[in-house]
């Protein structure tokens, strides 16, 4: 970075230098920089970054593409490689932070032609590691953990190629990166051990530096009690995300909201519900997913889950008492286990013909270009609105209709399974507000944003099982994924408070029709 006047020059070093640990600060300098009629044009680009990027750490992807948007225009009125790469190479995280992978890549090009025409040879190298970083990066969004972990070591070796001391600073900070990014995508590559590693090398303190060690400290025990949990240790992430909590106190929405889910789950699997919902609160906090009444629907669902267990027990204790009382308790329990089984499966199959008669009535619904949307008055008004509620509709008709006929064309689509889906990311698809969307689907659909997701990706999954007989062999926890789900556990759960029955006994039903059928 190259600066004219030699306080705008400590300006554009202090902001890049701070925005892991203060991004609001890194914002306002930043702002300062632009305000400046000193600044020329190589610091407004770097400003332009430096704020777009800040925005990113704090998990405001709308502004963070706004001012990178603005930085890669600005940098085109420049001859310096340098900024013109920095300025590409922002914008395409952000969009690979947000799962646009298109996007993403169209950027990644650019810096990449950038970066090429770099004279320096150090510069060119620490330019080169970080955009294979973010190369490596994409095709994780992709789920190509394979071409991403060999962007990634491709990151390290150009990073072990630098011979300038001036760059040393920054090549520590670039190795501490990298190591994170590659844990991340092991991890998500189902490549525990080596996750484990990576972030354990990426805590090495000759990597960390003084004024991101929080931050990447923070993130780096986040994915750790995330490994952790994984192999459900629970115990031993819990202790890891209570150290990620002490050092990311001033962490960004991204880190926080994936740290507090992960906690939370962490402690719904060792039966704490205190803390379960402690954390839960947290991350409907910071996702800004739920509202009020998800909030009560949490509570009901911990309050069922703990009659759920005492059931158990008490079953446990019956079954002791039940092999005490003799030959003729044990055959009056296996008669009426039988029965119970017989009464399962003919619900299950009533339930399984049920959700057949649903899914082709939505195909129909589907044939449909357009819907016919109605006017928005008394009567289309949820019967549980009060007059309070009417008067706080905000929404312009013209945006609902607008929103709407986007969600049917979502809804026909297969957008749904994107496992990052929220309202925030479906906002910024359709180009309109979060809270629109939310207010949208609470009326019209007549559900909160994540039962209308869940409810979407289940149809889904249910419609490939039935019309896709492979689907029929497939593990549970590949369905999972497949819909979008984050694990195993939560795709079962889920699946049985939408159809009623369970993914397995769904399955056994379709196998059933498909025999039939032969």
């Amino acid at each position: 970075m190259y600066a004219q006047d030699p306080k705008i020059e400590g300006q554009v070093w202090e902001l890049f230098d701070i925005q892991f640990h203060s991004p609001d600060k890194a914002i306002e300098i930043g702002k300062e920089i632009l305000n400046n009629p000193k600044s020329d044009k190589i610091q407004i680009s770097y400003a332009l970054i430096g704020i777009g990027t800040s925005y990113n750490i704090k998990g405001s992807p709308q502004n963070a593409v706004s001012y990178l948007i603005k930085a890669v225009e600005e940098v085109k009125l420049t001859n310096n490689y340098e900024v013109q790469a920095n300025a590409n190479m922002g914008l395409a995280n952000t969009y690979i932070k947000m799962g646009l992978v298109e996007q993403a890549d169209k950027y990644l090009k650019e810096a990449i032609n950038y970066t090429e025409k770099q004279p320096d040879p150090s510069l060119k190298n620490l330019s080169l590691s970080r955009l294979y970083q973010y190369i490596g990066e994409n095709y994780k969004n992709q789920k190509n953990y394979e071409l991403a972990i060999a962007n990634l070591k491709k990151a390290i070796d150009y990073g072990r190629q630098y011979d300038d001391k001036r760059l040393h600073h920054e090549v520590r900070e670039e190795f501490d990166l990298m190591y994170m990014r590659l844990g991340e995508i092991y991890f998500y590559a189902e490549k525990i051990d080596s996750s484990e590693w990576a972030f354990k090398r990426s805590l090495d303190p000759s990597l960390v530096i003084e004024q991101t060690k929080k931050h990447r400290k923070a993130y780096a025990y986040l994915y750790l009690g995330k490994i952790y949990s994984y192999r459900g240790e629970n115990k031993r992430a819990i202790d890891t995300l209570s150290i990620a909590i002490k050092e990311g106190n001033n962490e960004g929405l991204y880190v926080k909201t994936e740290l507090y889910s992960t906690l939370s789950n962490s402690y719904k699997a060792v039966n704490d519900f205190i803390n379960y919902k402690k954390y839960n609160d947290l991350f409907l906090k910071f996702s800004q997913k739920l509202s009020i009444e998800e909030k009560e629907a949490l509570e009901e669902s911990i309050k069922q889950e703990q009659v759920m267990s005492d059931a158990k027990e008490k079953d446990k204790k019956l079954k002791i008492i039940a092999l005490l009382m003799g030959l003729a308790v044990v055959v009056f329990v296996a008669f009426f286990s039988i029965y119970k089984i017989q009464k399962a499966k003919k619900r299950e199959k009533l339930l399984f013909q049920n959700i057949i008669s649903k899914l082709e009535n939505r195909l129909e619904e589907k044939n449909k270009d357009l819907i016919d949307l109605p006017a928005v008055d008394s009567e289309t008004i949820p019967v549980n609105s009060t007059e309070e509620n009417i008067k706080k509709r905000i929404i312009p008709e013209m945006v609902e209709k607008d929103i709407l006929q986007k969600l049917q064309k979502f809804e026909n689509s297969e957008k749904f399974t994107n496992p990052k889906m929220s309202v925030t990311y479906l906002a910024s698809q359709f180009g309109t507000n979060a809270n629109y969307i939310s207010e949208v689907v609470n009326d019209r659909k007549g559900k909160n944003f994540n039962v209308y997701i869940n409810e979407l990706r289940i149809d889904y999954i249910c419609s490939k099982i039935i019309n896709n007989p492979e689907y029929q062999n497939y593990k549970i926890s590949y369905l999972a994924q497949e819909s979008g789900f984050s694990s195993h556990s939560v795709f079962t759960k889920i699946f049985k408070n939408v159809t009623g029955i369970s993914p397995s006994a769904f399955i056994s039903q379709a196998r059933g029709k498909a025999h039939q059928k032969t």
